[in-house]
């Protein structure tokens, strides 16, 4: 299900957000982690960063991803330390795709702090070009203090929009109720059926589209209730209405204190050039609770998104985007 999970560090406290959630994977799943930390070279840098400066500032980097993996192991989790140099997005997306990650796994900001914005660019590359899995974690109760490598999921939530596709995150929504002993609440988000202007002074259809959006509620209501049945444990569903899904779906995360949330790539509309649906990219722009997105499509069934048509890419970059996993490792 997940054996691979890629945590990206930067040594900083809000980036240390992701590791109790990928402690608690781990755990849950029996996978393996492996901390990134890539060390950027700062070409620019006046003066120049001399060889000696360089050395010390990878040790102190390689020191601390040895203490961050023993940290981990203490917790029962499987960790390796990984150390590269460049620029970080590129490294890490090479990273995982080089090396077949099933999750990527990452902090909304870094070190530069948790800003007005809701991503870090770092965070924002990673989510528009990776092609794995992917969990973003808000860093919100950091203060100072590095958070606890405790992570217990009490409500895990999970929209659908009806289609089959969006139901191949459930057999992992499955396995993590069973583990935390968490409750899944599954929700479907109703948008509101649009009648043309002149249509609306019309009784007779406005009649007619009041019955259809009855007949659309029971529907709907019937297919989560359906699932429920499939699912272990205490579910509860949820069919809310109304055209802003992402927004919809936040409050009721907020309401119900939700502690993760789990999504499928894509949905009805699945467009290959797209790594994640037009949805759950606006969920993960905007979500205050982690997010974990399930990637349903493999890397040779996606296409290259415009800004790699339109530039030139690097022909290491260029040779992972369509390359089959290292020998060892699974198929994409």
């Amino acid at each position: 299900m997940l054996e691979k999970v890629v945590v990206p560090l930067d040594g900083s406290v809000p980036a240390e957000s992701a590791l109790p959630h990928a402690a608690a994977l781990a755990t849950a799943l029996g996978a393996r982690i492996d901390l990134l930390r890539v060390v950027e070279r700062n070409d620019g840098e006046s003066p120049p960063v001399s060889i000696l400066s360089w050395r010390l500032r990878k040790e102190e980097a390689q020191r601390y991803l040895d203490q961050v993996c023993e940290r981990l192991t203490a917790h029962q989790a499987t960790a390796r330390p990984i150390l590269l140099d460049g620029s970080p997005p590129e490294r890490i997306l090479h990273y995982a795709r080089h090396e077949d990650a099933d999750l990527l796994l990452f902090s909304s900001h870094g070190e530069k702090g948790i800003s007005r914005w809701n991503m870090s660019s770092v965070a924002r590359k990673l989510v528009l070009q990776a092609e794995t899995s992917l969990m973003v974690v808000p860093p919100q109760d950091v203060v100072g203090a590095r958070p606890p490598l405790q992570a217990h999921y009490r409500r895990i939530m999970v929209p659908l929009d009806g289609a089959r596709r969006s139901e191949v995150i459930l057999p992992l929504a499955r396995a993590l109720a069973r583990h935390f002993g968490a409750e899944l609440l599954l929700v479907h988000v109703l948008p509101p059926l649009a009648l043309f202007p002149s249509l609306q002074r019309r009784q007779r259809i406005v009649a007619l589209a009041d019955d259809l959006e009855q007949l659309n509620e029971r529907e709907a209501y019937r297919y989560l209730v359906d699932l429920q049945a499939r699912l272990p444990g205490a579910s509860e569903v949820r069919l809310l209405k109304g055209a802003r899904p992402a927004e919809a779906l936040m409050e009721v995360e907020q309401e119900q204190q939700i502690d993760l949330v789990l999504l499928n790539a894509h949905g009805a509309a699945c467009a290959p050039d797209r790594p994640y649906g037009r949805f759950v990219g606006d969920y993960l722009e905007h979500a205050r609770t982690p997010v974990l997105v399930h990637q349903d499509l493999g890397r040779r069934e996606l296409s290259p998104v415009k800004a790699e048509e339109a530039a030139p890419i690097s022909s290491a970059w260029r040779a992972t985007r369509r390359a089959p996993a290292l020998a060892g490792s699974k198929s994409g």
